[in-house]
């Protein structure tokens, strides 16, 4: 088994229109870095040329041993995907971004390093440029914030973020505790391993958006979002309550 320090999973689901620029892009940033690394691209099913454009990634570059794809028959979940990540990675540290780079691939090695430096989960802070087209984004951020402080009593900081790096072998544990498979998995990975005991720290990071695309859909998963807070509420209650 290779000794690798750093495993980056990339969760893809109709990335089409910028992964092949940002996997170049990333493989650049993480030559650069200090640790040994693997990347581990997982495809969810998606509809687009998205398998294509990683097939020939991983060809470019002589289908290295570092580089791990795995490719879903069907649509899992954006929570389901990374969680499957976490428990195939190699690494002491185990991280994902989204590949849409709305937090830049150059914040890596620092949240790296917060791991190393003895955090347990380390989230990429989302700090806004505040322009027209991720107003709506900044408001739903702060008000979702308020909604997980008003229903679980916890100040968890920016669960939502789409840059999260873990202590894999103390994040594990927690893995087996979590139910929800897509986007609501962020809040509850955090809450379950902030009622652990595990030290959660965040590192600002700029968030722009390059694009308008986004397979989030807002409204709808905003919906999912306060029926799961709700439920997770209501299990939590005991350990809530201490």
């Amino acid at each position: 088994m290779d000794n690798f320090q750093l495993s980056l999973i990339v969760p893809c689901y109709n990335e089409g229109p910028h992964l092949e620029k940002n996997l170049n892009r990333l493989k650049q940033v993480l030559d650069t870095a200090v640790y040994k690394y693997e990347i581990i691209i997982i495809d969810d099913a998606s509809k687009d040329n998205t398998v294509e454009i990683a097939d020939n990634f991983i060809a470019a570059n002589n289908s290295a041993d570092n580089i791990i794809f795995i490719k879903h028959q069907q649509n899992c979940g954006r929570g389901k995907t990374v969680c499957e990540g976490i428990m195939a990675a190699q690494g002491e540290i185990a991280g994902f971004v989204d590949i849409d780079f709305s937090t830049s691939p150059w914040y890596i090695p620092a949240l790296a390093a917060e791991i190393k430096n003895g955090s347990d989960i380390v989230i990429g802070q989302r700090i806004y440029k505040l322009r027209f087209k991720v107003l709506h984004r900044w408001i739903l951020s702060k008000g979702y914030k308020f909604l997980v402080k008003l229903f679980l009593g916890l100040d968890l900081g920016d669960t939502e973020s789409g840059c999260k790096f873990f202590n894999r072998e103390r994040i594990i544990p927690v893995l087996s505790q979590v139910k929800d498979e897509r986007w609501f998995w962020d809040t509850e990975i955090i809450a379950r391993a902030y009622l652990a005991g595990l030290k959660i720290t965040q590192l600002p990071t700029v968030f722009i958006r390059e694009s308008l695309y986004t397979t989030v859909k807002i409204f709808s998963d905003s919906g999912r979002h306060f029926i799961n807070l709700l439920k997770l509420k209501k299990e939590l209650k005991p350990a809530l309550k201490k």
